[in-house]
């Protein structure tokens, strides 16, 4: 069950954690064209350097939303909002896992890592770039990048699109530390 925030007429990608910190996903939508990015690896290390605030969103099914914003607020979530299929909310890095642990109407809990324009592949390359992917993803890790788009005409092929974001993180992994992570 995927759902989508609804982001207005700006195209952007945005980058999230699942709840089982094992899928990241990615999706940019501007009206009917749509691009989803899922990228997964083995091993994921959080170096938290403070107790920072971050944008989440919680799934869930449709018309569950104000019993799920009830529970993330119960558990001291800032900023609640209910969107389609799921709640947009703020907190720290122990919220993300207080959330995963007892939110019951929630599917999925996504953290957002960055957020930019696509216009062109080379704006997917850079924005992907310019995530610190060395916060989540060690240079001996592995892993797998899945990416889907809808009538996107910046990146209409799956497998290029998948390519790209691959890329920029091997890429930015290369040159940090002279060694890339391996890829399924």
């Amino acid at each position: 069950n995927k759902s989508s925030l609804q982001l207005e007429s700006i195209q952007r990608i945005i980058i999230k954690i699942d709840c089982s910190l094992s899928n990241w996903t990615c999706h940019t939508k501007k009206s009917a064209q749509s691009i989803h990015i899922r990228v997964s690896y083995a091993a994921i290390q959080f170096k938290p350097k403070v107790m920072k605030q971050y944008q989440l969103f919680a799934t869930t099914p449709k018309a569950m939303e104000g019993i799920l914003a009830n529970e993330i607020q119960a558990l001291g979530g800032n900023n609640v909002q209910q969107k389609l299929a799921g709640v947009a909310f703020q907190g720290d890095l122990a919220m993300a896992y207080t959330t995963c642990l007892w939110l019951r109407t929630a599917s999925r809990i996504l953290l957002l890592l960055g957020s930019f324009e696509v216009k062109s592949q080379q704006d997917l390359y850079i924005g992907i770039q310019n995530i610190d992917w060395s916060e989540h993803l060690n240079p001996d890790d592995s892993l797998a990048v899945t990416f889907s788009s809808k009538n996107n005409p910046a990146i209409n092929n799956t497998h290029f699109g998948a390519q790209k974001v691959k890329d920029a993180i091997v890429d930015q992994m290369r040159t940090k530390f002279n060694q890339r992570p391996s890829v399924d």
